[in-house]
């Protein structure tokens, strides 16, 4: 928001994108709370004469788990890998480079989901192409023969969950 100064001066306040976002705290010792309650963390390791905010967080406490619910309990992360497309190779298919490295192993994610951004249309990794960590995509729909010169190095965005604090089975 822009705005003008009693002073006469101009000055642009930002409005923060407050999203919600979640916790798994888990402690060593019991701790007594009760659902619903807020809950306030600190970083005690600051010097209390320090002119920092020693508050880590705050919030309320949405849930609680037992220790089987928490072992069957997953966190998960969304990742965003983004490529460019490198050539249209016929009217539904393109090769993209840069979402991979060499060393990846691409089978794993062949039959996955990625966002064409300058057609604003999904497709799906259908296979390799070489050993330098290309790829090809395919569309459900035909790309128009107008728009393939503007497709060169637009972005191909893939969504990848990755779950954090997996156990290692043994």
């Amino acid at each position: 928001m822009k705005g003008k100064h009693e002073s006469g001066g101009m000055y642009e306040e930002k409005v923060l994108d407050l999203k919600e976002h979640y916790a798994l705290i888990d402690f060593e010792t019991p701790v007594y709370c009760f659902k619903g309650s807020v809950i306030i963390g600190s970083k005690l390791d600051i010097d209390a004469n320090s002119k920092q905010c020693r508050i880590a967080f705050e919030g309320e406490l949405l849930q609680i788990l037992t220790s089987e619910q928490r072992s069957s309990f997953s966190i998960r992360r969304l990742k965003e890998r983004i490529g460019k497309i490198e050539k249209v190779l016929d009217s539904n298919t393109v090769l993209v480079k840069d979402l991979f490295k060499k060393e990846t192993n691409i089978t794993l994610f062949i039959g996955k989901k990625v966002e064409l951004k300058g057609l604003g249309k999904s497709g799906t990794i259908s296979s390799t192409f070489g050993k330098s960590g290309k790829i090809k995509v395919t569309t459900a729909e035909p790309i128009p023969k107008e728009s393939t010169e503007a497709l060169i190095n637009s972005e191909v965005v893939m969504l990848i969950e990755k779950e954090l604090f997996k156990s290692k089975k043994k």
